[in-house]
C-alpha cells in the first residue's frame, strides 16, 4: 500500500494537480472554443478536487502507517478522514458526470448542430455544470453518516479508528444506495452513455476528416472545432479504459474480499490508481493532440 498508494500514486496525484492547474490557465485564454474550453476548465477543476482528496485519504494515510507515527496524532488524522471519505466520493462523481456532459454536448455541436444553438451556448453549459455539481454533493450527503469513530463509552475519548454506523450497516441502505444506486449512476449509466456518444462521435470525427481530404483547403473555424472533437474522444476514451476496471473490480471486491497479498488485493489497488491516472492524464492529451493548446502554453511560459 506504501509503494503503490503513496509512492506511485501520490507522486501521480501531485503531477496531475499542477498539469490541470497549467490547463486551466491555458484554456481561460482559448478564445476559438469557448464552449469546449469553459468544460475542459471545469473538468480539470474536478479532477484537480478528486486528486486532493485522493492524496489526503489515500497517500498520506498510509505513509503515516509505513511511519508509525504517535496514537495521539492518529487520533486527529482519524477525524479528517471522516470528512475526506465522502469529499472523495463527491470528486469521483463530479468527475464522471462532467465528463458525460462534454461527451454530450460535443455530441449535440458535432451530430445535431441545429440544437447547438439552444443547448451548446456558454450560459447553458455553465447552468450544466452548476446541475452536476450540485448533484454530485446531493447524492453523495449520505457519504457522511456511513462512518463514525470508536469512542469510550465512559468518557468519551477516541478509542480507535472509525466504524461502521448503524445507518450505514442497515440491509436497505446498502442495498437502495450501494447496489443499486451507487452502481447505475456512478457505473452502468455514465459509461454505457460514454461508449454511445463516443462511438457517434468518433464516426462523425471520421466523416469530416475525409470530407476533409477530399476537399483543397479547411476554413480555420472548422479546423479548430474538428480538432476540439478529437481531444474530446481521446478524454472520454481514457477515462474508459482507466474507471471501466475499477468498477468491475470494486464490485467483485465488495461481495468477495481476500486478505492482503492477494491477486485481488493488488488489482484492486492498482485499478484504483487508474482512476488516479485518468484525472491526471488530461493536461498530457491536450498537449499531444491540441496545437492551439501548445501555442498558448508556449506563449505564456517560454
Amino acid at each position: 500500500k506504501f509503494v503503490i498508494n503513496t509512492v506511485c500514486a501520490g507522486c501521480l496525484c501531485i503531477l496531475g494537480i499542477l498539469g490541470n492547474s497549467l490547463s486551466c490557465l491555458v484554456l481561460r485564454k482559448d478564445k476559438d472554443t469557448p464552449v469546449a474550453s469553459f468544460l475542459l476548465q471545469a473538468l480539470a477543476l474536478t479532477d484537480t478536487f478528486f486528486l486532493c482528496t485522493w492524496l489526503a485519504h489515500f497517500s498520506l494515510d498510509d505513509l503515516f502507517n509505513y511511519l508509525h507515527v504517535s496514537r495521539e496524532f492518529r487520533y486527529h488524522w482519524w477525524l479528517v478522514r471522516l470528512f475526506t471519505y465522502p469529499l472523495l466520493f463527491i470528486g469521483q462523481t463530479a468527475t464522471i458526470w462532467m465528463t458525460v456532459l462534454i461527451a454530450v454536448s460535443r455530441f449535440i455541436a458535432v451530430c445535431k448542430p441545429y440544437k447547438a444553438v439552444q443547448y451548446c451556448t456558454l450560459i447553458s453549459i455553465r447552468k450544466a455544470v452548476i446541475c452536476v455539481i450540485t448533484a454530485s454533493l446531493v447524492y453523495n450527503l449520505p457519504r457522511f453518516f456511513e462512518n463514525k469513530l470508536v469512542t469510550d463509552t465512559k468518557n468519551g475519548t477516541v478509542k480507535g479508528p472509525y466504524t461502521r454506523t448503524e445507518f450505514a450497516d442497515t440491509r436497505a441502505y446498502n442495498t437502495v444506495y450501494f447496489d443499486i444506486m451507487y452502481y447505475i449512476f456512478i457505473f452502468v449509466m455514465p459509461l454505457m452513455l460514454l461508449a454511445t456518444l463516443n462511438m457517434k462521435l468518433t464516426i462523425a470525427y471520421r466523416s469530416i476528416q475525409q470530407r476533409r481530404n477530399s476537399m483543397r483547403g479547411i476554413g480555420r473555424r472548422e479546423f479548430m472545432d474538428n480538432n476540439i472533437t478529437l481531444v474530446m474522444i481521446i478524454v472520454v476514451l481514457v477515462f474508459m479504459l482507466c474507471n471501466a476496471p475499477a468498477r468491475l473490480v470494486q464490485i467483485i471486491w465488495n461481495y468477495r474480499r481476500h486478505r492482503c497479498l492477494s491477486a485481488n488485493f493488488f488489482l484492486q489497488e492498482i485499478s484504483i490508481v487508474l482512476e488516479v491516472f485518468n484525472s491526471s492524464a488530461n493536461f498530457i492529451i491536450y498537449c499531444a493532440f491540441r496545437k492551439q493548446f501548445r501555442l498558448i502554453l508556449q506563449s505564456s511560459f517560454c
